[in-house]
C-alpha cells in the first residue's frame, strides 16, 4: 500500500528543472554553433559590417551627408545606362540647379535643407519655412532653372572650345531638364514662377512662346516634346483661368483639397512691378530654352562613348 502511494506521488510530482550543468551544456552548444557559422561566413560578415560602417559615416557627414551619398547612388544608376562620364556631368549640373534654389531661398531669408537626389526624378531641396508671398515663391522657383541653365550654357561653351562631344551632350540634356522644370504644373518650378503672373501677362507670354516654338522648330526641323508641354500647359492655364472668371462654379473636392494644402503666400498681394518682372523672367528663360533645345538638337552626335 505504501509503495503504491509512493509511486502515485512520484507520478504527480512536477519534473525537476534541468541542472546547471545541463544549462551550461546547452549554452555552450549554441555558442559553438554560432561560432562555426561566423567562421564560415566571416568574409561576408566583414564586408557587410564594412559597408554599414561606410554608410553610417556618410550619413553622419553633417548637413551635406545625404546629398553626397544620394549623388553617388544616382550617378551609379545613370552610369549603367549612359556611362560614368555622362552620369557624373549630369549629376553635377543637377546639383548646380538645386544650389540655385538654395541660394534664392537664403536670399529671401528662408532656411533650406540639403539637396536630395532621386534616380530618374532629378533632385529636390526642402524648404523649412513657407514663402510669405507668391513673389518669394517665384524667386525660389526661378533660382534653380536660372542657375542650371547658366551651368549648362557654360558646359556647351567649353565643349565648343575643347571640341568635346561629351560635354556638349551633357550641357544639352541639362538644358532639356531645366526646360522640363518650367512646365507650369503641380510642384515644378514653372508653377512657382507663374504664381504671381497676371492672367493678361500670362496670355501674352503663352502666345509669344507658341510663336517662338513654331519658328525655331521650322528653322531646326525639330519640335521638342518638352517645349510642347510647356507651351500647351501655359495656354491651358490661361484658358482655364479665363473660363473660371466667366463661369464661376463651386470648387470640386480636389480643388478644395488643394486649397487646404496651399501656402498662405497665395493670398498675399504682389505689386504690379513684380508681376511684370515675373512674367518677363519666366517668358525670357522659357524662350531661350525652347529655342536652344530645338536649334541645338541637330548638333548632337549620333553616339556618345
Amino acid at each position: 500500500m505504501t509503495s503504491s502511494l509512493d509511486r502515485l506521488q512520484a507520478i504527480d510530482k512536477p519534473p525537476r528543472p534541468p541542472s546547471r550543468a545541463k544549462k551550461r551544456g546547452v549554452v555552450a552548444s549554441i555558442v559553438v554553433a554560432i561560432g562555426l557559422v561566423l567562421a564560415k561566413l566571416k568574409g561576408a560578415v566583414f564586408v557587410l559590417l564594412l559597408k554599414g560602417k561606410v554608410l553610417l559615416s556618410a550619413l553622419q557627414l553633417g548637413k551635406f551627408g545625404a546629398t553626397l551619398w544620394t549623388m553617388v547612388v544616382v550617378a551609379a544608376v545613370y552610369s549603367r545606362y549612359y556611362g560614368a562620364p555622362f552620369a557624373v556631368g549630369l549629376v553635377v549640373l543637377t546639383l548646380i540647379h538645386e544650389l540655385g534654389h538654395g541660394a534664392a531661398a537664403r536670399h529671401m531669408g528662408l532656411p533650406v535643407g540639403a539637396p536630395i537626389f532621386i534616380p530618374f526624378f532629378g533632385a529636390m531641396i526642402s524648404l523649412r519655412a513657407r514663402p510669405r508671398s507668391t513673389w518669394e515663391d517665384f524667386v525660389i522657383g526661378a533660382g534653380g532653372p536660372i542657375a542650371g541653365s547658366v551651368g549648362a550654357a557654360i558646359c556647351i561653351a567649353i565643349s565648343v572650345i575643347a571640341d568635346s562631344q561629351l560635354l556638349f551632350v551633357i550641357g544639352y540634356f541639362a538644358l532639356v531638364l531645366n526646360l522640363f522644370n518650367l512646365i507650369p504644373v503641380w510642384q515644378l518650378d514653372g508653377a512657382r514662377m507663374c504664381a504671381p503672373i497676371r492672367r493678361s501677362h500670362a496670355a501674352v507670354g503663352a502666345a509669344w512662346l507658341l510663336a517662338i516654338m513654331i519658328a525655331s522648330a521650322m528653322l531646326a526641323d525639330y519640335l521638342n516634346p518638352v517645349a510642347v508641354f510647356v507651351v500647351a500647359l501655359g495656354v491651358f492655364n490661361v484658358g482655364r483661368a479665363w473660363w473660371r472668371e466667366r463661369r464661376p462654379r463651386p470648387a470640386t473636392a480636389l480643388e478644395q483639397l488643394d486649397s487646404l494644402a496651399a501656402s498662405p503666400a497665395a493670398s498675399s498681394p504682389v505689386s504690379r512691378v513684380r508681376q511684370r518682372t515675373a512674367a518677363f523672367v519666366y517668358s525670357g528663360l522659357a524662350t531661350l530654352l525652347i529655342a536652344a533645345t530645338q536649334l541645338l538638337q541637330g548638333e548632337l552626335p549620333p553616339v556618345v562613348r
